[in-house]
Parts: C-alpha cells; sequence; structure tokens
C-alpha cells in the first residue's frame, strides 16, 4: 500500500553503532572489473516511510501508533539471488521521532576485508516492534521461511487486544527494502536511495454512537455504548503472501481503550471526539479467501438504549461477501439515526455502518437495530409525549386509544403483541397487526394511578420492548 503524505525517516547507515559484522562463511568476493573496493567506505542510505499521517486518511492518530520501541529496528539480511538468510542486525536509531537517523555501510554486511561479487545483492527485511527471529540458519533458512513466522505475538481468546502490541503498547511493522518501487535486490556498492515502506501489522477498529436527541427529532434517546468485544479475530498473522495461513478464530477480545465506568455518550467528547471509543480494538487481517458470514470478524457492541441494555452485532459482512480486514487500515462503526437513504419508519431507527479509512473508498454495512416504536408521522393520542412515552389521562378517561407500531427488526412481520404490566383492571386493551387499541375507564379513587403497557414485536417477543407509562389523574 503506497501512501501518500508520509513521514519519511532517513537513515543514513555508518558503522560502529552496536552492529556486529557478518562472516560470509568461505565467500572471498571480488568486485566486477577489478578495481580496489572498500566495503568500509561504501555507505548505504535507506529511507524509511513511517507509517503516519491526517488521522482521516491513515490509520494513525498519535505518536503511540508510529513509535518504534527503544529507537530500535530489526533487519533481516538475505542473499537476493538465492533469497537465503544471512544474518540479523539490530539497528540502533538517534532522534527523537518521529524523524531518525542511523548509519551502516557495506562493510557491516559483508565482514572485514571481504569484497563484493558483482552479482551478490541483498535482500532486506526490516521489522519493528516484534521480538527477532532465533532459530535461523544461513544459507539455509529462505525469506518466505521467516516471512511465515512473522509476527511473534498472537491474539488469545478472552484476553485484551492489547496482546498484539509489543509491550502492550508499540505496534509491529514490517518493511522491505526497495530501490525505486520495485526493485527488492540492493547492491552493496553505489549511491542509490534504498526506500523501505513500513507498515502495521494490525488494522485498528474505532466505535462512534452518534445517536440522540436533536431538534428535529426529541423522540430520539441516546444510545451509549457499554461494552464491546471482538469475536472470530484471527489469532496471529505472517507478512508478504504468507498473511493469515494455517489460523484459528477466538472471542471473547476484550478492547484496547479502557470505557468509562458510565459508557460512551453521544454528548459528551473522548480524546476530543464526540462519542467515539478511539482504539476499540486492534486485530489481525483476515484471510484473503474468507467467503462464509461465520468466518468473518464480528464486533459485538453492548449500548444502553432508553434505560435498557441492548446488543448490536456488527459483522464484517456486506451483500453476501466477508468484507476483509487489511493490515494498517482503520474501521470506524458508527451507530446513528436511520436517516439513510430514506427517514426513519420508527421513530428510533438506529442503523450501524463501517466506514473504511483506505485509498478505494469507503465499504458501507447497514443493518437495524433491533427497536420498535410508535409509527413516525402517526397521529398519536392528545396526552402523549414521545420523548418520555408517557400518556397522561385525565379522571374521566379515554375510551379506544389507537397507535400504530413499527419494527424494526430483520424478518419482521410488522405484528405486535402487549399486555398491561400487572393486569390492572382500569387499563384494557387489544391489538391486531402493527396496531394497538387501548382503553383508559374513568378514576373514581381520588389519587393518582399509573400503569405500563408493554408492546414488542410478535416475532421476538422476548427482545425489545416498547414501553408507556399510563398515569391518570
Amino acid at each position: 500500500m503506497k501512501q501518500s503524505i508520509i513521514g519519511l525517516l532517513t537513515l543514513a547507515l555508518l558503522a560502529g553503532l552496536g552492529l556486529s559484522s557478518c562472516s560470509l562463511n568461505s565467500r572471498q568476493e571480488v568486485n566486477a572489473g577489478g578495481e580496489t573496493y572498500n566495503p568500509s567506505a561504501e555507505k548505504i542510505t535507506f529511507s524509511f516511510a513511517a507509517p503516519r499521517g491526517l488521522p482521516t486518511t491513515y490509520a494513525i492518530h498519535d505518536q503511540a501508533e508510529w513509535a518504534i520501541n527503544g529507537n530500535k529496528i530489526t533487519l533481516y539480511e538475505f542473499l537476493a539471488g538465492t533469497k537465503t538468510y544471512v544474518k540479523t542486525h539490530t539497528v540502533d536509531l538517534t532522534g527523537p521521532g518521529p524523524e531518525y537517523q542511523a548509519s551502516l555501510t557495506a562493510a557491516d554486511f559483508v565482514g572485514a576485508g571481504n569484497t563484493i561479487h558483482a552479482g551478490e545483492n541483498r535482500f532486506f527485511l526490516f521489522v519493528a516492534n516484534d521480538e527477532p527471529l532465533t532459530g535461523l540458519t544461513a544459507d539455509v533458512t529462505t525469506v518466505d521461511q521467516v516471512m511465515s513466522r512473522l509476527i511473534s505475538r498472537m491474539q488469545s481468546a478472552n484476553a485484551s487486544c492489547n496482546v498484539l502490541l509489543q509491550g502492550g503498547s508499540y505496534l509491529p511493522m514490517v518493511g522491505v527494502a526497495k530501490i525505486g518501487t520495485e526493485s527488492t535486490s540492493i547492491p552493496m556498492s553505489g549511491a542509490s536511495t534504498i526506500n523501505v515502506d513500513l507498515i502495521r501489522a494490525v488494522a485498528r477498529i474505532d466505535i462512534q454512537t452518534t445517536m440522540k436527541a436533536t431538534a428535529a427529532h426529541p423522540e430520539y434517546k441516546e444510545v451509549i455504548i457499554k461494552d464491546a468485544v471482538l469475536k472470530n479475530a484471527y489469532d496471529r498473522t505472517a507478512v508478504g503472501e504468507h498473511r493469515a495461513t494455517g489460523l484459528t478464530t477466538v472471542g471473547g477480545v476484550k478492547t484496547f481503550a479502557t470505557i468509562p465506568a458510565g459508557g460512551v455518550s453521544p454528548s459528551q467528547q473522548y480524546n476530543g471526539v464526540m462519542g467515539k471509543l478511539s482504539k476499540a480494538f486492534y486485530l489481525y487481517e483476515t484471510p484473503k479467501a474468507l467467503v462464509s458470514k461465520d468466518q468473518a470478524p464480528v464486533v459485538d457492541i453492548t449500548v444502553e438504549y432508553d434505560g435498557k441494555e441492548h446488543h448490536v452485532e456488527v459483522p464484517f459482512y456486506q451483500n453476501g461477501a466477508v468484507v476483509p480486514v487489511k493490515r494498517n487500515y482503520l474501521y470506524t462503526i458508527i451507530l446513528g439515526p436511520k436517516e439513510s437513504p430514506v427517514p426513519p419508519v420508527t421513530g428510533q431507527g438506529v442503523s450501524f455502518a463501517i466506514a473504511v479509512n483506505e485509498w478505494n473508498g469507503p465499504v458501507n454495512v447497514t443493518e437495524s437495530l433491533n427497536l420498535l416504536a410508535p409509527a413516525q408521522g402517526a397521529t398519536l393520542p392528545a396526552g402523549y409525549d414521545a420523548k418520555t412515552h408517557k400518556l397522561t389521562v385525565a379522571a374521566a378517561g379515554v375510551s379506544n386509544v389507537q397507535i400504530p407500531f413499527v419494527s424494526n427488526f430483520a424478518r419482521s412481520t410488522s405484528t405486535i403483541v402487549a399486555n398491561a404490566k400487572g393486569n390492572p383492571d382500569w387499563v384494557q386493551l387489544s391489538y391486531a397487526g402493527s396496531l394497538m387499541t387501548l382503553t383508559v375507564k374513568p378514576n373514581t379513587t381520588g389519587a393518582k394511578r399509573t400503569a405500563v403497557v408493554s408492546v414488542a414485536d410478535a416475532s421476538f417477543p422476548t427482545a425489545y420492548q416498547y414501553e408507556i407509562k399510563i398515569e391518570q389523574d
């Protein structure tokens, strides 16, 4: 993935920064043409593209997501032709970041006194914020074998996703050295600039709630994020074409960010953004060949709505296909009023969308939160407050008050069931299809009285229930 607006980390490679020299066993190479070659005089300059930029463009928002732990980066050196392993180096970086500097020369790769054969270029693989691999054998271990073992940390079931970060703080990043945009065969002489695009090995999910009362819709109530867990998270990843192979999925993955005790409200700012739980999850990308919905990651969000808790499951699945999760991408799940492409049919219709910050345009997934309410635009009885769900009735009572309901449940038959809690003898109701008819008898007790009528979707009677409080003088 090639980014625009990228910060550059120029690594002018000098000798003597804690790198041991690398002997190439029995190789005593001669430079083409027989001219004098001094490895210690051959400086190699790497230009690193740091994975950082504007919040609306990149999966990056602060220093913690581009910082390199201890200012050290691991370099795996291979012969470019055979792609076989030579040596692992730890490169010390200097500078406060995000711009770093470091130094090496060709002597650090070929060994003191050795010379370079014209065709024996190098393939360089850089890894930041991950423990160096062990058990690699010179002239035997291949690039593919190393790539298939990265990254080292695994996601476990019912554990925080911070286990994917080195020390719980630093995101693993990987980059391959290239000349220009394509060639990965790096000569040990010459003045070519070598580019390394560091890419995060993880993706990120944010969750934002925008559902609250507005001037246009005072009947809306806040949807407050109380908790979230990630299901079908893939336990490991690799790099190159070895990404996400031979994996298992785990569930119950806990958030990286801490959710406030009262939840995340759409009316409050969190880190400067209204209603957003930033860094809800870090996760590894999905395998390329996923096809079924039960293979796709799912974010199970617990929300509070109208004083009750509900579960909203957001699958990475759309139009019969898995929405792929890709490394170095930011996915924002947005909970908000169901007003697009048409106005909501219920006063409390809520939908979700997944906004993907990448260069091919957004992927939108829209489903309904399971709610029902009086039909928007219907003529509701006098004395009914849509905001508080309260019906105020005079002592004389009312007869045959009708309230039409609409359900947002998928596969709903638009048929309701209703009951008056506690079966008070002064409240009578009937229902047919989506229409409820209510009668309140005259109050002769001399004291105010209250009752609660509960309405539910007939297909899902134990799910969300819309409650109307009746208060009679």
